[in-house]
């Protein structure tokens, strides 16, 4: 039957496509497990070519058939969540197919409707949600705040809190969540003096006692993050001077920083060796973006052994996908140092621009 339904796939009759498509999801939903896997890549390449002479009808009752089944075709799952967002969505907010890479593609290339279907699934990983809040908008947030099955990066909950200053509604799912409220108390003293006044100010309106349980555990970690901070400073610009002076390999040391998961010693000893302002440096480390950071590596000299340290620390604290350390190297291995001292050149101005009164 499967060999007929090829066939089919490429006639012109609409009654012989209506005919194939219910043959096709009869067969396959009927029989699905027991399709082995070059039946289910046959299905998904019938399927996706049927797509196009479909109407948005036929292609939502599909998107809600397969969006629960395991084995849907992987192609074919993303032809659909390609699609108009009230086709997508089905697939979007149910469908198990999909990897961390393929709902951070969609929700890079697609609308707002398609990422606030994404912020509704079960499960949604730091790496996806960290994709999701970028874009900064009100909706997919507050979705995002109030799905409990939704992690979040520090990284990701700093961005939520600068928007929530101005949407009450977000405020409210950040600080009545438990998870959230505690993760916020450890990563508030990383977020800017002005935000911290800001966020205060909410809640000392909204949620007094949380307010004081906040500010508590707050005083606390600045108190010795700023401790940390400064010895690890200190420390990284002692060893940036010996690297200089030819006692310690710069490779070396970076190593050592990266496995024991110093990224801002290694901020401090990158600003030194590219002559780059340190907060710059810092934000290319823990973005989720590397692109940034390929280009640094590149100009100041360092081996692709020492980036792929970098690029396991970053997995470690970002909670990023182990896919996103191969994609760092190889961006590093691709760049030029020609090109990349082009761009840090370019960087350089940038900054004194921006520094500029």
């Amino acid at each position: 039957m499967l060999s007929e339904l090829s066939k089919l796939a490429e006639v012109d009759s609409s009654e012989k496509r209506r005919e194939l498509m219910n043959g096709i999801v009869e067969l396959f939903v009927n029989s699905n497990e027991h399709i082995n896997l070059t039946e289910i890549n046959l299905f998904g390449e019938i399927l996706t070519k049927l797509l196009n002479i479909m109407d948005d009808g036929a292609k939502s009752k599909l998107s809600e058939q397969f969006s629960t089944l395991s084995n849907t075709p992987r192609t074919f799952a993303m032809a659909i969540a390609k699609q108009k967002a009230d086709i997508a969505r089905p697939m979007l907010v149910k469908s198990p197919v999909f990897t961390d890479g393929d709902l951070v593609d969609i929700s890079q290339h697609l609308d707002e409707q398609h990422r606030l279907a994404i912020s509704s699934r079960q499960n949604v990983s730091a790496v996806v949600t960290d994709s999701l809040i970028q874009f900064g908008e009100d909706e997919v947030l507050r979705c995002i705040s109030s799905n409990d099955g939704a992690d979040l990066s520090d990284i990701g909950l700093r961005k939520l809190v600068e928007h929530s200053l101005n949407d009450s509604e977000l405020l409210s799912n950040i600080i009545n969540r438990e998870d959230l409220f505690d993760q916020l108390r450890k990563v508030l003293s990383t977020l800017s003096k002005t935000t911290q006044l800001q966020l205060s100010s909410l809640l000392s309106e909204n949620n007094p006692q949380k307010l004081n349980l906040l500010m508590q555990t707050a005083n606390k970690q600045m108190a010795k993050d700023r401790l940390v901070k400064k010895t690890d400073q200190i420390d990284a610009k002692k060893t940036a001077k010996s690297v200089a002076d030819g006692k310690i390999d710069k490779d070396q040391v970076i190593t050592i920083f990266a496995k024991k998961d110093k990224p801002l010693k290694i901020a401090t000893l990158f600003s030194k060796f590219a002559n780059l302002d340190e907060k710059y440096v810092t934000n290319s480390l823990l973005q989720f973006n590397s692109d940034a950071l390929a280009v640094l590596c590149k100009s100041i000299e360092i081996n692709a052994d020492t980036v792929k340290e970098i690029g396991e620390m970053r997995c470690r604290i970002l909670k990023i996908p182990s896919s996103s350390v191969m994609m760092l190297v190889n961006d590093f291995k691709e760049l030029s140092g020609e090109i990349s001292q082009r761009t840090m050149r370019f960087i350089k101005l940038q900054t004194a621009l921006k520094k500029a009164p």
